[in-house]
């Protein structure tokens, strides 16, 4: 017992450091979300940042950028999460590139549900193997706002630089918005 003891703190930095090899080979294992960045980049417990695969956020200065963040927040500040990789494995800042799942019970896929909120648009920069699921549920969203608004319960203005992009986006998309 008392070698257990004395060798308990290098014990856990080991198991750590095993725990960061799964994490970059692709494995799953849980792990702490320290503290949010923003809506799309979070910290682990040990320093590591994590950068959600296939979505963006708006950056600090930017609309909507505390909502995102909050939104991020709530869902996974504090909580164990799992973490998946897929084809990519880290950006040019060196950030981890990963799918965020909640466990069970809950089991939601953070970074899909960021985009079906409205929290963050689908970014294709990055390879990642599920680009169909997540252009078809930011269509989804998109829609949602423009029902919304032809049915009188929102109003959007066409002149506003902060939906132009997602208005372009939609025209592209499908032929619901005329200009």
């Amino acid at each position: 017992m008392a070698i257990l003891v004395a060798a308990g703190y290098g014990g856990y930095t080991i198991i750590k450091d095993k725990e960061l090899e799964s994490l970059r080979s692709g494995q799953t294992a849980l792990y702490e979300a320290k503290r949010v960045i923003d809506g799309d980049t979070f910290e682990l417990e040990d320093g590591e940042i994590v950068r959600l695969l296939a979505i963006d956020a708006p950056d600090a200065k930017e609309c909507y950028f505390e909502e995102s963040k909050e939104a991020l927040r709530k869902l996974v500040e504090g909580k164990n999460v799992e973490l998946r990789k897929d084809v990519s494995e880290a950006d040019k800042y060196g950030r981890l590139l990963r799918y965020l799942v909640l466990p069970p019970p809950d089991g939601r896929l953070v970074n899909l549900e960021m985009v079906r909120k409205g929290h963050a648009r689908v970014l294709t920069r990055f390879p990642f193997s599920r680009k169909s699921d997540y252009l078809r549920e930011e269509e989804r969203a998109i829609k949602g706002v423009f029902d919304a608004a032809k049915a009188g319960f929102i109003s959007i203005s066409t002149g506003d630089d902060m939906l132009r992009p997602i208005l372009d986006y939609f025209k592209r998309r499908s032929n619901i918005v005329k200009s």
